[in-house]
């Protein structure tokens, strides 16, 4: 048998590795490009509505594509022009808190002082943006001053999460500047600041309006107890026990527990 000498292993290593069948392979993708997604087997094509402004994200879980033929999203109609997005972007857009509406009569370069946290004043900027109502009209209508409505259970529990803490209260006390200098937030909650009792209005109000909806929840809770409760006098049930009693004796004959 030959031996190959290291001139032949050499010009063996410095041949090039066969083309695949089918010719050289498509390059890859370049960075920061993305591949078109395709359409799920069964699904209609969507309209893509881009918000244009920064959104609080709905956290869900995605449905494979494989299980999307299987399932009613299949047969769903694409309904994003019968909704008002511009709702949407007002209650769930997310919004810097430095970029709150300025007060009237001053540049829109200069939205005001922000005392409170950056966190409570989007909490608080959402709920004047869907509430519309100022701490005037929310302080009549929670002491139902001049027979006002009263406040709706999800307003009042709105209003429950942005009323004023005690540190707020005492930061705004100690404030001496200008109050026209400040957003609409911080002057809003300096407002409720000034309704007295205003924690207990919120709770007793809110305790009216859930109360007939908790009688009807806990009525047939409380009708299987009293039911149940029938159930032990009964003679029946007393013998049942007997039986048990009995039996558990027998079983446990000669030991502790007999």
């Amino acid at each position: 048998m030959e031996q190959l000498t290291d001139d032949s292993l050499e010009n063996e290593s410095s041949e090039p590795a066969p083309l695949p069948p089918g010719g050289v392979p498509p390059p890859p993708p370049m960075m920061g490009l993305a591949m078109a997604q395709e359409i799920p087997p069964g699904m209609k094509k969507r309209l893509e509505v881009k918000p244009g402004v920064k959104m609080r994200p709905l956290h869900w879980s995605k449905v494979p594509n494989n299980k999307i033929q299987e399932s009613l999203w299949s047969s769903a109609d694409d309904l994003i022009r019968s909704i008002d997005t511009n709702r949407l972007k007002e209650v769930y857009g997310i919004i810097s808190a430095q970029r709150t509406t300025a007060p009237q009569g001053s540049s829109s370069q200069h939205p005001g002082k922000l005392l409170m946290d950056a966190d409570k004043a989007r909490i608080v900027g959402i709920f004047l943006s869907s509430g519309r109502m100022d701490a005037k009209e929310i302080a009549q209508r929670l002491s139902n001053e001049d027979g006002a409505q009263p406040l709706s259970a999800e307003h009042l529990t709105a209003l429950q999460r942005i009323q004023p803490t005690a540190d707020e209260r005492s930061m705004y006390e100690k404030y001496t500047g200008p109050v026209r200098q400040l957003q609409d937030v911080d002057r809003f909650l300096m407002e409720l600041c000034k309704i007295e009792n205003l924690a207990s209005l919120i709770d007793i109000q809110l305790l009216l309006a859930e109360f007939p909806h908790q009688v009807r929840t806990l009525k047939p809770l409380l009708q299987n107890m009293t039911r149940a409760c029938k159930e032990v006098f009964k003679p029946s049930f007393k013998r049942l026990l007997e039986y048990l009693l009995a039996i558990g004796n027998f079983l446990n004959c000669g030991s502790a527990k007999g």
